[in-house]
């Protein structure tokens, strides 16, 4: 039985209720445990996120390190949904036996276990491995941002 941390808790607060209700049902029950990495976010905090795996060419900014990229949205002329009081996303990140860990395994079950659980509460939700929604979550080419949940 999992909870979240006072600091994943202050995160959550700043989302949208459905999102809200959503967490609070998935935490207790989920067999990897999880934490809020992000609720809502400045449009400046956004903005240096959109800044990794980029650099400044004359008045634009190119990708340079696909790797490091985490978002394709600057948070300025096109917002994020994190950008929104309340914001309409969070992010999640996940822990095993205590210790956060990155591999892609353990995001995708824990997003499988959300969207689970928004379907038996009527949420719709889109998750960032399968943003097109078409349910190809390891498709070639697409953004993938697999620690992502946003309010459809």
């Amino acid at each position: 039985m999992h909870k979240l941390s006072n600091n994943s808790k202050a995160k959550l607060s700043t989302c949208h209720p459905d999102l809200r209700r959503l967490v609070e049902a998935s935490i207790t029950n989920c067999p990897i445990d999880f934490g809020i990495s992000y609720g809502e976010r400045t449009q400046e905090e956004q903005f240096e996120l959109y800044k990794q795996g980029r650099e400044q060419r004359g008045d634009k900014w190119v990708i340079v390190d696909k790797l490091k990229v985490v978002t394709n949205v600057d948070g300025y002329e096109v917002l994020s949904e994190h950008n929104y009081s309340p914001s309409k996303a969070f992010d999640f990140i996940c822990f095993v036996n205590g210790k956060l860990v990155w591999e892609e395994k353990y995001y995708i079950f824990v997003a499988g276990y959300i969207i689970a659980k928004a379907q038996e509460l009527g949420i719709d939700i889109t998750w960032g491995g399968n943003f097109d929604r078409d349910n190809d979550i390891l498709e070639k080419g697409t953004f993938r941002d697999l620690g992502h949940i946003q309010v459809a």
